[in-house]
């Protein structure tokens, strides 16, 4: 919907008449529509389109859905007339986009550096927050977590963005309590211009895999020769030098004896990889990842069942395909049977990019937390910092310091 704005006097900037416009319509247009008689306004007129003038030579252009067009009668145009009519536009262009909201119409988004939000956001692409003073901030993530399986546990890997600059830290904490009362997590504060060390920063999750079931070939889903992908292992443009696979069993694995008792049970699956170009094009020929013809799980539980599985690649760009090399369910070439779980689903493929590390003027946290009972989905998302800002103050022989912690208004 559009608004078209007629001020008759431009003494008088509240007394307006407002038209609402549904179809489109140049300009000229609407103005023969309301004056038929002569095509034009029976006084000078200036008009005003979203704030900038628009000449007469201009006025077939078609006005758009949202667009504001003012019309404003100046006969005898001074410059008093001229700053009536900046005066107007600003008033009329506030009175139209602050309306009331009628029912059920769509409620704006929250301003960018709201404090709505007691949890830790992916804010990908937009402003970084700039904080001055003493504040609790629950930083933004610099970047996507990513998981990975260690043994059976799972692990979140995390670089938050504190904000513009450098900062003196009283408190790092999950929720209400100190960080330090978590066994399970290791953190490192990087400063303005210093490296990540605690984890890999540039990692790659591709999204084409993940929640792929690896069936055997004795089961009504197997499409021969088995595969499933390939996948590539990261993006274009971009060189690899790690590939990582997750795998899980999430029934188990094991065959239930007669007595009830779950009994060893083995999985086995293969993994391949072969270099690509930036088109996808293959540049060789498929080999084993991890330099064996298949990989074997072993278990005897009803516990789910989780792997990864990390292997270093010459530097370049990868696609990655999986098979299930022994049957589903059952020893023998015969549908799976109902006392045996080994379900195999590929859960995740990554890849460690090469690249530079540059920040810019940040202080970052890096974290990598263990998933335990004693941290949730709710608490992996609160993690939040007691910090003031550091700035340079000025000192009495009028040089600068270097950045202090300040509450101080002035320096900011």
């Amino acid at each position: 919907m559009a608004y078209i704005i007629e001020t008759p006097n431009a003494f008088e900037p509240l007394n307006t008449i407002k038209h609402r416009l549904d179809f489109p319509i140049t300009i000229r247009e609407w103005v023969r529509s309301q004056y038929p008689l002569s095509g034009e306004f029976p006084v000078p007129t200036v008009c005003i389109v979203n704030g900038k003038p628009v000449k007469r030579e201009g006025w077939d252009q078609e006005i758009r859905e949202r667009d504001i067009v003012n019309f404003v009668a100046v006969p005898g145009a001074t410059w008093i007339i001229v700053a009536l009519i900046v005066i107007l536009i600003a008033i009329t262009i506030v009175m139209v986009l602050n309306r009331p909201r009628t029912p059920g119409e769509q409620p704006a988004s929250d301003p960018v550096f709201s404090v709505k939000g007691q949890q830790n956001e992916i804010r990908l692409g937009e402003p970084i927050e700039v904080n001055y003073g003493r504040n609790r901030i629950y930083p933004s993530m610099a970047s996507r977590p990513y998981y990975e399986y260690r043994g059976n546990d799972q692990f979140q890997f995390n670089l938050f963005c504190l904000g513009q600059g450098e900062y003196d830290i009283q408190a790092i904490q999950i929720g209400d309590t100190p960080i330090a009362n978590f066994s399970e997590v290791q953190y490192e504060v990087i400063p303005p211009g210093g490296t990540v060390t605690l984890l890999p920063v540039a990692v790659y999750t591709a999204l084409e895999a993940g929640g792929q079931v690896l069936f055997g070939s004795n089961q009504a889903e197997y499409v021969d020769p088995g595969w499933v992908g390939p996948f590539p292992t990261n993006p274009s443009g971009t060189t690899a030098f790690s590939i990582q696979v997750d795998v899980v069993l999430m029934k188990g694995l094991y065959r239930m004896t007669k007595s009830g008792k779950p009994d060893t049970w083995i999985v086995q699956f293969a993994v391949q990889a072969r270099l690509i170009d930036d088109l996808g094009t293959p540049l060789g020929d498929w080999f084993d990842l991890t330099g064996e013809p298949y990989i074997e799980i072993e278990g005897a539980t009803t516990t789910p069942q989780r792997r990864t599985f990390i292997e270093d690649v010459d530097p370049g760009r990868y696609e990655v395909r999986l098979r299930r090399v022994n049957y589903a369910g059952n020893n023998v070439n015969a549908p799976p049977v109902s006392n045996v779980a080994d379900e195999l689903t590929w859960e995740a493929l990554r890849s460690y990019i090469e690249g530079e590390q540059n920040f810019g003027n940040v202080t970052l946290l890096a974290t990598i937390v263990k998933a335990t009972n004693n941290l949730n989905a709710n608490t992996q998302q609160r993690f939040n910092v007691i910090c003031t800002r550091k700035l340079p103050i000025r000192e009495s022989g009028g040089t600068w310091s270097e950045p202090v912690a300040t509450r101080s208004i002035v320096w900011a």
